[in-house]
């Protein structure tokens, strides 16, 4: 089993990196559960299955952390970011996921 490298806890999800090049978005609460089940998000894919990583900073509304796979499966899956700390800890994610797509 994969140990855990980084965790981001979102408004609507966690985000954990693992060290085996795997990001899980995990939804808990009933607020998780209910965005996963409308949005048919996916919950685990290889940091080599997304095409990009967009993040929109918390404002005045909130921001999010959005994975686009371009995988045989598609889709994308987001985790909203509220304050500047959840900010923070999105910047590393994204910058984690960039490089390891890039590895083998």
């Amino acid at each position: 089993m994969a140990d855990v490298c980084y965790e981001l806890k979102g408004k609507n999800g966690q985000i954990y990196l693992l060290d085996n090049r795997r990001v899980v978005i995990g939804r808990t609460g009933w607020f998780g559960r209910l965005y996963q089940l409308l949005t048919h998000g996916r919950g685990s894919f290889s940091a080599g299955d997304v095409r990009s990583v967009v993040m929109k900073e918390p404002s005045l509304s909130r921001g999010y952390l959005r994975f686009e796979l371009g995988d045989a499966k598609g889709g994308s899956s987001v985790v909203w970011i509220t304050n500047q700390d959840m900010a923070q800890m999105a910047r590393r994610v994204k910058q984690w996921v960039e490089e390891m797509k890039g590895t083998g």
